[in-house]
C-alpha cells in the first residue's frame, strides 16, 4: 500500500507543480493552446539567438533591443545555425507548418527555444508570447518554463485607431504607442491625421495645410463642448504636425513590429482645418463664415464644396502625396457626419447634382 501511496503522492505533487506554473503565466491575447512541462530553459549571456538570413537586418536589432531592455542581456546573434549542444533560441520559417498567416509554434525545452512560423508576422508574434514569460525583475540569468504554445490569430485585422487631430501627439509618442500595441499582437494602426481641430500631415503641394491648418487658438481648461470659436486676431499656439520624413520613420518602425499603418484623410466633412487653410474650397464666401481652425466642440461650415472642380483637383494632389508615403493598400477617406446644409444652397453643388441626375445630397456625396 505504501508503494502505491508514494506513486499517488508523486504524481499529485507533479500535477500540482504544473498547475502552479500555469497559474503564474497569463498570455494576452490568449493563445490557441498552451501546455507546460515541469522543467525550464536557463536564459543567460551564453545563449545564442539565430534568425532567418532574410530577416537578420530587421529582426536582430529588434530582438537585441528587447532582450537588453527586458532582461539586461547582451546576447550573441546570427543567421547561422547553432552548433551541436549550443544553447540557443532559434527563429525559423517553415511553409509546411499547419498554422495560418501570423500564426506560430513556440517550443521551450531545457536545451533550446524554437519559434516556428510561415512568415515574419508569425515569428514576431511568437517572440511576443515568449516575452510575456519574462520575469519583471532579473539578475542576468532567467529561468523560463518549458512549454509548447500554438497560436493562430482569430482575426486577421487587429486594429487600433488614434486621433491626433483633436489632440496632437509628438512622433515619440506614436513610436511608443506602436511598440506597445505590437507587443499584444495588434497589427493595424489607423492614423486619424485630419479633422476640424487640426491637419497633421505635411503636404508639400499645399503648405498652408500645416502652416495654418495645424494650429488653433488655446482653450486649455475650457470644456470641449463649451469652447468659443477662435477669432482671426488670436494667436494660434496649440497643435503640431508630422513632416513627411516623420511619417517615413513611423512606417519603417511599425513595419519591424508587424504593424501596418493606415492613414485617414477625413473628407468631405470634418474639414474645418482644411477650409481654414484654403477657403476657396468652401461652397461660397459668406461674410459671417468663420474660417479659423476649430478649437473644439461643433465646427459649423466644415465641409468642402462637392461642386467645384478645384475641390477634386486639390484632393487628388493630397491623395497623390499620401499614397506615395504609405505602403498600405488602404487609404481611409472618412465620409462620416458630413453636414450638407451648405450643399443644398450652393450653386456649384446643385449644378453637379442636376447634371448627373442625382436625387439628393447623399447621392452627391457618393
Amino acid at each position: 500500500m505504501s508503494k502505491y501511496f508514494t506513486y499517488i503522492l508523486f504524481f499529485s505533487m507533479f500535477g500540482f507543480n504544473l498547475q502552479l506554473v500555469a497559474q503564474n503565466y497569463h498570455f494576452v491575447p490568449q493563445p490557441e493552446s498552451v501546455s507546460f512541462i515541469d522543467d525550464a530553459f536557463v536564459l543567460d549571456k551564453n545563449t545564442k539567438v539565430v534568425v532567418p538570413k532574410k530577416f537578420q537586418g530587421v529582426l536582430i536589432p529588434y530582438l537585441a533591443e528587447k532582450f537588453h531592455k527586458d532582461l539586461g542581456l547582451n546576447l550573441t546573434y546570427s543567421y547561422r545555425n547553432p552548433e551541436v549542444g549550443e544553447k540557443h533560441i532559434l527563429f525559423r520559417l517553415d511553409k509546411r507548418l499547419s498554422v495560418r498567416d501570423e500564426g506560430y509554434l513556440l517550443e521551450v525545452q531545457p536545451e533550446s527555444i524554437v519559434v516556428t512560423a510561415k512568415d515574419y508576422g508569425g515569428l514576431f508574434n511568437g517572440f511576443q508570447t515568449l516575452r510575456q514569460s519574462f520575469p519583471l525583475q532579473n539578475s542576468g540569468t532567467v529561468k523560463l518554463p518549458d512549454m509548447t504554445v500554438k497560436d493562430n490569430p482569430r482575426f486577421g485585422w487587429r486594429g487600433i485607431m488614434l486621433d491626433v487631430s483633436r489632440h496632437f501627439q509628438p512622433k515619440e509618442f506614436i513610436l511608443k504607442h506602436i511598440d506597445v500595441l505590437s507587443s499584444y499582437k495588434v497589427n493595424k494602426f489607423h492614423w486619424h491625421l485630419t479633422d476640424d481641430q487640426g491637419w497633421r500631415i505635411e503636404i508639400k503641394k499645399y503648405p498652408n495645410l500645416t502652416e495654418k491648418g495645424a494650429w488653433r487658438a488655446d482653450r486649455t481648461g475650457v470644456s470641449w463642448w463649451q469652447r468659443e470659436e477662435a477669432t482671426a486676431e488670436e494667436p494660434k499656439t496649440v497643435g503640431g504636425f508630422y513632416t513627411q520624413e516623420d511619417i517615413k520613420e513611423v512606417i519603417a518602425y511599425a513595419k519591424v513590429r508587424n504593424v501596418e499603418v493606415i492613414p485617414e484623410i477625413d473628407v468631405p466633412g470634418h474639414s474645418k482645418a482644411l477650409v481654414a487653410s484654403y477657403p476657396h474650397l468652401f461652397c461660397y464666401d459668406e461674410s459671417d463664415a468663420n474660417f479659423e481652425v476649430a478649437v473644439g466642440g461643433k465646427a459649423p461650415d466644415n465641409a468642402v464644396c462637392a461642386g467645384k472642380d478645384t475641390t477634386y483637383e486639390f484632393l487628388e494632389g493630397v491623395i497623390e502625396e499620401v499614397a506615395a508615403l504609405f505602403p498600405s493598400k488602404y487609404l481611409h477617406i472618412g465620409g462620416d457626419e458630413c453636414n450638407k446644409s451648405n450643399w443644398k444652397k450652393c450653386p456649384y453643388c446643385q449644378g453637379v447634382k442636376t447634371e448627373n441626375n442625382l436625387k439628393d445630397e447623399e447621392e452627391l456625396q457618393s
